[in-house]
């Protein structure tokens, strides 16, 4: 876990309220047409879990115990049924029954470390059903020159405070894991700087 979540816990929603009011929509975007069981990466605070359809049976990993107090709070007024573990991503234990239908996480894949990253998504096809679904939303740096610039003023915090890696290929390191095939990837906002990347197991 990057240490510096246990002590955001408390203070995660008020730090980061100036980016979460643009970005429900990409939340609703995120778990769009998502079915069945889901297992979520980095639940937080559980930003997410307002916008899961009813029928959702979500199970939401985070490595701090601070985060996954308050994301209790948005389960129990959530329309889906949720269930919260404190765990590490980069070695979860083997699901007792099957597997899951979807694997979501905002976010992040662009704060893990490259060592991290790579461990992270060797789980995937060990906890995805076989053609299961994955789908991240991540960030990173804008097409647009003039905006871009402005990002790297400020990527030097961003990194600091949340370990935001801007510069992050995400989709290149899915590339190169097994078991995983990429599908699709959508640009959320006129300047890239949001996307969804969607793929399949296939192994």
């Amino acid at each position: 876990m990057l240490p510096q979540y246990d002590w955001l816990g408390g203070w995660y929603d008020a730090l980061d309220y100036p980016w979460e009011r643009q970005r429900a929509p990409l939340r609703r975007a995120l778990v769009h047409g998502v079915r069945g069981t889901v297992m979520e990466w980095g639940v937080g605070t559980g930003r997410n879990l307002p916008y899961y359809h009813a029928s959702v049976r979500v199970t939401g990993i985070d490595a701090s115990a601070a985060m996954l107090r308050r994301a209790a709070a948005r389960a129990r007024n959530a329309r889906c049924t949720v269930a919260l573990r404190q765990g590490d991503i980069t070695s979860l234990p083997l699901p007792e029954d099957d597997a899951f239908d979807w694997l979501v996480a905002s976010f992040v894949c662009c704060v893990l470390p490259d060592a991290a990253l790579v461990r992270a998504l060797a789980q995937v096809p060990k906890v995805l059903k076989p053609e299961g679904t994955f789908r991240f939303l991540e960030m990173g740096y804008a097409h647009n020159a003039r905006r871009r610039c402005r990002q790297a003023r400020g990527a030097w915090w961003a990194r600091a405070l949340y370990g935001v890696r801007l510069e992050r290929d995400t989709v290149a390191f899915l590339s190169r894991t097994r078991g995983l095939r990429i599908v699709a990837v959508r640009p959320l906002d006129a300047d890239g700087i949001y996307r969804l990347i969607e793929g399949v197991r296939t192994a």
